[in-house]
């Protein structure tokens, strides 16, 4: 099991910052799960990589995490976190993913991390204190982007609001259906009226995209910023594993909507 904050932090420590005027900012890891040693006496052997063949039916014994590993994440945590106490962080015993000090609150989920201070220098001062343990992390600018989303506090009066937007993944599903000239047109819908069906006298997709690439693109959108394409892609996501030219058809509508909506 990867490092996964609860559903409600990330929100609630957002929100935390608008209400006191404190700072917040993300940060990633570099390669993260291969920086992880395996258990000891763990051993793992993998197939001999394609062009690195040596002579002979060997396999090669891993010394460190792989990404297709199933314990890559659940080591790389136990690899981050023993690093908490000796800096003055303290997991909380409601989520191990959510770690405080005195002056900084960090909540990670998987390879990304987010941390609230009152002062900027407190948040640089535990990114280098991680990296100085030999962990690659780094902050990601002030873009207040957190798993590629966005975060904007919107205030007016007394009215306090937080927006989500996730400008960038739209832009790499638009990119992916080749929908970047200027040729190719907004519509202010991601889908028709009638519903997708199945039809066996269809003609089978193209190939001109890899459809199942951009449906993971657009079920990521869909579920934390964009509610409002969420019945047209899953829609589309049941013929996934068999879409036929219709179906194709239906996805760059939606690539479509999202080129004049990315904001």
């Amino acid at each position: 099991m990867g490092p996964c904050c609860s559903v409600v932090h990330g929100p609630y420590h957002v929100g935390l910052s608008n209400q006191t005027q404190s700072l917040f900012s993300p940060s990633r890891h570099h390669s993260a799960f291969v920086h992880a040693l395996l258990d000891i006496g763990e051993e793992i052997y993998v197939c001999q990589i394609p062009g690195f063949k040596c002579d002979g039916d060997f396999v090669l014994a891993l010394n460190k995490s792989v990404y297709v590993i199933c314990q890559a994440p659940q080591n790389f945590f136990l690899f981050f976190s023993k690093h908490f106490e000796s800096l003055g962080l303290c997991q909380s015993n409601l989520d191990l993913c959510l770690v405080v000090s005195k002056t900084v609150v960090l909540v990670c989920y998987m390879d990304d991390d987010l941390l609230w201070a009152q002062d900027l220098g407190n948040m640089d001062d535990v990114i280098v204190a991680l990296q100085n343990t030999g962990i690659q992390i780094c902050k990601e600018g002030d873009t207040k982007g957190f798993l590629g989303v966005v975060i904007k506090c919107l205030s007016t009066g007394n009215s306090h609001q937080i927006r989500l937007t996730q400008a960038g993944c739209a832009k790499c599903i638009v990119e992916a259906h080749g929908l970047c000239s200027t040729t190719s047109a907004a519509i202010s819908t991601p889908a028709e009226v009638a519903p997708l069906l199945q039809d066996v006298n269809s003609d089978p997709a193209s190939g001109h995209f890899n459809y199942a690439v951009i449906i993971g693109m657009l079920l990521y959108l869909s579920g934390h910023s964009r509610p409002d394409i969420a019945l047209a892609v899953h829609q589309c996501v049941q013929f996934t594993f068999s879409p036929a030219c219709h179906h194709v058809l239906a996805l760059i509508c939606i690539g479509h909507h999202l080129k004049g909506t990315m904001d």
